[in-house]
């Protein structure tokens, strides 16, 4: 059984006839024996000389490396600041200082903590977004409070 092999290489040998051999992962061109290539990205096999996968279009001569997970950070900051929040609120009424300045941490790292969530990629995202959301909302209260009581 013989097919044509198109391939993107520009060597005359990756072009022509080529003869398959009875096992599905090995083909034989002229006298070599070449095995089949397997995507970096997604695993599937392709035939050897190729220079893009033919399922997800990935370069072959590139290895994959996968992106770290987006949002990693809201597992942190989300509830570092809803616990800002909180501490700021409980401190208006006895230090208005420390609540000011625990109510301006709180702020910026709510908002950090606030948009990390949002981009996070996970079935808990809502929760990290709420979290963030709630400590935000305590930290601007006890800030406004703090000066108030000053």
């Amino acid at each position: 059984m013989y097919f044509v092999k198109t391939s993107l290489r520009s060597d005359s040998a990756s072009a022509g006839v080529i003869q398959r051999s009875s096992s599905s992962d090995k083909v034989i061109s002229g006298n070599k024996l070449v095995t089949d290539m397997i995507c970096p990205k997604c695993g599937t096999k392709n035939d050897d000389g190729i220079l893009f996968c033919e399922n997800c279009d990935w370069r072959m001569d590139i290895p994959y490396v996968p992106e770290k997970e987006k949002g990693e950070k809201a597992k942190i900051f989300a509830p570092v600041t809803f616990v800002l929040g909180i501490l700021a609120a409980a401190l208006v009424m006895f230090q208005p200082i420390a609540s000011i300045a625990l109510g301006g941490v709180g702020l910026l790292l709510g908002g950090y903590s606030f948009n990390t969530s949002r981009v996070y990629d996970a079935p808990s995202r809502n929760m990290y977004i709420a979290i963030s959301a709630i400590g935000l909302l305590l930290s601007m209260v006890a800030f406004i409070l703090g000066f108030s009581r000053f």
